[in-house]
């Protein structure tokens, strides 16, 4: 069942990331602006040849290539993170699917990836950006608010997420694994029913 949070999260996002990008292409002078929130924020129709943010570590089909192998990653990862069930994490890497196949569809399509989001004060200005761009940092900050609290609820539970505490005793194989609570035992001592 999860599964389909991943698929209609990416899905959703994706289709969002298309369709802003084809309004810009078709209402957007390219390199015109067209102010939003005054300075703050406008829109400014670019084709970043990059990488994020204007990054450049080679021409178009390395980025191409990290695409493929970063989605391929993605898969490989969800199937770990549908078993255990974390939705933060299922959803972030929805959003970082959607971004990763939405800027992989311009740099096919155009050998370029479409940016129009503009924000700044006055000539200090981020990087242009788009729609996946965003997504694929969201996706991150959902997988490391997942990571973190699953750290952080592991860390009382002597290495073991809580959530699984309860069903860690029973048998693993030929082990048996057995979770001992120190506050039962204690009261089990106090009474005498040890």
């Amino acid at each position: 069942m999860k599964k389909i949070y991943f698929a209609i999260t990416a899905v959703l996002l994706l289709v969002l990331d298309q369709w802003t990008k084809h309004l810009a292409l078709e209402n957007l002078p390219y390199g015109g602006t067209k102010e939003v929130l005054g300075n703050f924020f406008r829109l400014s129709l670019t084709k970043n040849p990059g990488g994020v943010f204007g990054t450049r570590i080679g021409g178009t089909n390395v980025y191409i290539i990290f695409a493929f192998v970063g989605i391929v990653l993605i898969f490989i990862y969800l199937l770990s993170v549908l078993k255990r069930g974390e939705l933060k994490s299922i959803f972030g890497l929805g959003f970082i699917m959607a971004g990763a196949i939405g800027n992989l569809i311009d740099r096919i399509r155009f050998g370029k990836v479409t940016d129009f989001l503009d924000f700044g004060i006055g000539d200090l200005r981020w990087a242009t950006f788009n729609i996946a761009d965003s997504v694929i940092l969201i996706g991150l900050g959902l997988l490391l608010i997942a990571e973190w609290k699953n750290e952080s609820s592991s860390k009382g539970t002597g290495g073991v997420s809580s959530d699984k505490v309860g069903s860690l005793s029973g048998t693993s194989g030929d082990t048996a694994v057995q979770v001992e609570d120190p506050e039962t035992d204690k009261r089990e001592a106090d009474t005498g029913n040890g």
